[in-house]
């Protein structure tokens, strides 16, 4: 029999604990959210699971898991985005088929129904982080999309700091 082991993590959020089922309660509250913690502590892991749980719960979203080392070619190619942060992201984070799924992405995106959770920001740095940096200050706030990011502790309080600065 093939059987699937899940061990139940929790996030600690300041003083509060929080399992990862009610994390889908917390994420909904927030445009950005930093899930940092130590080299092999499995983020990578809770980011994938919580992305497939986000995808089971919210059908009328779009939610992306997006492991950012994966993508340093682009990274290559454009030292700076000068797309906004939609058209970047539909021409090169999405698998996207053809022009209708690029357009319903869009259209997802602008009623504020996107989930993007973006992984290993610490492996692309120092090379790339500043190209993902200026990806996520054409974000826009508040407008009910949200984004996710992993990192180690280490780039945990630089990206906070980056990240408020678009509040």
């Amino acid at each position: 029999t093939n059987q699937s082991f899940y061990y139940e993590r929790s996030l600690k959020i300041g003083d509060q604990v929080i399992a990862c089922d009610e994390i889908c309660e917390e994420f909904s509250l927030k445009s950005f959210i930093i899930l940092s913690d130590f080299a092999g502590s499995g983020k990578s892991y809770v980011l994938r699971n919580f992305s497939q749980k986000l995808m089971g719960k919210y059908d009328d979203t779009w939610t992306s898991f997006i492991d950012l080392k994966n993508y340093t070619n682009i990274f290559k190619n454009n030292s700076i985005v000068t797309e906004d942060f939609l058209e970047f992201v539909a021409k090169n984070f999405l698998d996207c088929q053809n022009e209708f799924e690029k357009n319903f992405f869009k259209f997802l995106y602008k009623n504020g129904r996107v989930r993007l959770i973006f992984d290993a920001f610490d492996e692309i740095c120092p090379d790339y982080g500043s190209i993902v940096l200026n990806l996520l200050q054409k974000f826009e706030r508040n407008s009910g999309n949200q984004i996710l990011i992993g990192t180690r502790k280490y780039f945990q309080i630089n990206l906070e700091s980056q990240l408020e600065n678009l509040e």
